[in-house]
């Protein structure tokens, strides 16, 4: 590798990781590109972060040890959240061997299973190591897959899994809100019921931003049955769509965000990653 694009990509990772620290990551999926650069460079990188670099199936090759935790533990609004990482690996990468993922996965989940109220397994596979773990690997709540151009507006249900997929190069992120009352209860997807309920909310604000402060909207639009029977279709829809949401006790919903110029750029992060642009043409 010329030394121009090494120092290039190196530059380029250590400003990841410090933007990385910024928002606060709580762990990192070890995955086939972070392994470009040699296990020693990578090393001296997770010792910059501030949060875990996790892997279940990259071992040493001579000792045959993990070379990091499997694992991790995170507590979320009183909750405990096992998160798991596996990676389908790097064949140029020498020190290191890739163990089986599902091997791995199932050689963790019962006991992590014991300490968690959640499991998230974090996924840097392809498509048929993605089909074993479906298939094989039982006890995982969701599976959050990378190294997948493939985009999910809703999590795909396998078994008691959810599979989550949001492509690659940071085009979309997705957001996964999780009610629990009852720990190991099923977890309804209240993602339509969501989405209907934005879509309706939407509609009546548009029927209400034309009705005076001063005015109930039933007497703004009586003299128009149609929008006045709009008008109640829509109340009655949002009232039943937050009924059935308030009597569900484990229930998840799912948002698909678009990363694209809506979002504001956060100014202090932009002049971190401006030098990389000016200097080795990275955006």
């Amino acid at each position: 590798m010329p030394q121009s694009k090494k120092e290039g990509l190196e530059a380029k990772a250590e400003t990841i990781l410090n933007i990385y620290n910024q928002f606060d990551c709580e762990v990192l999926n070890v995955g086939t590109n972070d392994m470009a650069n040699g296990m020693a460079y990578l090393l001296a990188l997770e010792g910059k972060a501030k949060f875990r670099f996790i892997s279940a199936n990259i071992a040493d090759r001579k000792s045959g040890k993990l070379v990091f935790k499997p694992y991790e533990i995170i507590n979320i609004a009183g909750r405990k959240i096992g998160v798991i990482g596996v990676t389908g690996g790097n064949p140029n990468v020498e020190e290191v061997q890739f163990l089986d993922v599902v091997e791995s996965i199932n050689g963790i989940v019962p006991e992590l299973k014991k300490k968690t109220d959640l499991t998230i397994l974090l996924a840097n596979v392809g498509e048929m190591d993605l089909k074993k773990i479906a298939q094989q690997c039982e006890d995982i709540d969701f599976v959050v897959r990378s190294r997948s151009s493939q985009v999910l507006s809703t999590p795909q249900k396998t078994g008691k899994t959810r599979i989550i997929q949001m492509g690659y190069q940071g085009k979309y992120a997705g957001i996964v809100y999780v009610n629990m009352q009852d720990k190991g209860s099923y977890l309804r997807d209240l993602t339509p019921e969501h989405n209907q309920s934005s879509f309706v909310n939407e509609r009546l604000e548009r029927l209400l931003e034309k009705v005076p402060e001063n005015m109930e909207p039933e007497d703004y639009y009586k003299e128009t049955p149609s929008r006045l029977d709009l008008l109640k279709s829509l109340k009655k829809e949002l009232i039943e769509k937050a009924q059935t949401i308030e009597k569900t006790d484990n229930y998840l919903w799912f948002a698909k965000i678009a990363l694209d110029k809506t979002i504001e750029d956060d100014t202090a992060i932009l002049e971190q990653i401006k030098p990389l642009e000016k200097k080795y043409g990275y955006k």
